[in-house]
């Protein structure tokens, strides 16, 4: 099922629910209406991290190569070939996806209308630049779904919007796409339905410059490593936390944070 269809009967589930409202004022419905025509209770969604996955990443040879191209030069560097030949700086992209579950308290849908997420290399050094955050909008129509500037600003306290990042590394974590792949479907809003759940996913990329700059510093004697004919054993520790926005009939945009998640990449 695509998420058009899924969109699609949401919007006819809502239809349905705005309508049993509509013929009977006096009847309540959790999660939308109360006897009198009240809203009930305001909803309160979950949100949290299913799986942090990293699905392109160069090898440890490959970064000895390229740091030993860097660090040595003359006739000195033909000893970088015991590390094979340099690679091309686009072959060293890392990229991961974050998978996200949403769950509905409501009895009706619940739109996801924009996602914020913020990952850490080496989340424990302090003053390397290593944070980066992405805001993506979604919208019904995924072929105009402009970005808005405050789709990730947050007026509860509790919610960490863009503005709590505000010392993340401009351009350290690009390529934000929902569900991971590359079409325009990506920006296509997430429709959870009525007391149920539902999982997507945020495909990311690390800036190439930023990250071989962040390996050389914190990534051990790398050149050290290098010129000494040994292959570094990279292993990057890691952190992801954020917030996703939703919106329900009647209630307005609301945020739901998801916990900070840690984890390691060992590279081979």
């Amino acid at each position: 099922m695509t998420y058009s269809l899924a969109s699609t009967l949401s919007r006819l589930t809502l239809l349905a629910g705005l309508a049993t409202v509509a013929s009977c004022p006096a009847a309540g419905i959790p999660g939308l209406g109360v006897p009198g025509g009240g809203l009930g209770p305001r909803p309160v969604p979950q949100v949290s991290v299913s799986a942090v996955v990293l699905e392109t990443q160069p090898t440890n040879q490959m970064l000895a190569a390229y740091y030993c191209k860097q660090a040595v030069s003359g006739p000195l560097s033909m000893g970088c070939r015991v590390f094979g030949s340099t690679p091309a700086k686009a072959d060293l992209r890392f990229t991961f996806r974050v998978e996200l579950e949403a769950k509905n308290p409501a009895s009706i849908p619940m739109p996801v209308v924009s996602a914020l997420v913020a990952f850490a290399a080496y989340p424990e050094a302090t003053g390397a630049q290593n944070l980066g955050t992405v805001c993506v909008s979604m919208c019904e129509d995924p072929s105009s779904c402009p970005q808005v500037a405050d789709a990730c600003a947050s007026d509860e306290p509790q919610i960490r919007g863009v503005n709590d990042f505000a010392n993340a590394a401009a351009g350290f974590l690009v390529n934000a796409a929902l569900t991971g792949g590359a079409s325009i479907d990506n920006l296509r809003m997430p429709m959870v339905p009525p007391g149920g759940s539902l999982k997507f996913v945020a495909g990311l990329t690390l800036d190439i410059d930023q990250t071989l700059a962040l390996l050389s510093r914190l990534g051990g004697d790398v050149i050290g490593d290098v010129k000494a004919g040994r292959t570094p054993k990279f292993t990057i520790p890691w952190a992801v936390e954020g917030s996703v926005w939703v919106r329900f009939e009647g209630f307005g945009r609301i945020g739901a944070g998801f916990p900070r998640q840690t984890g390691a990449w060992a590279l081979r």
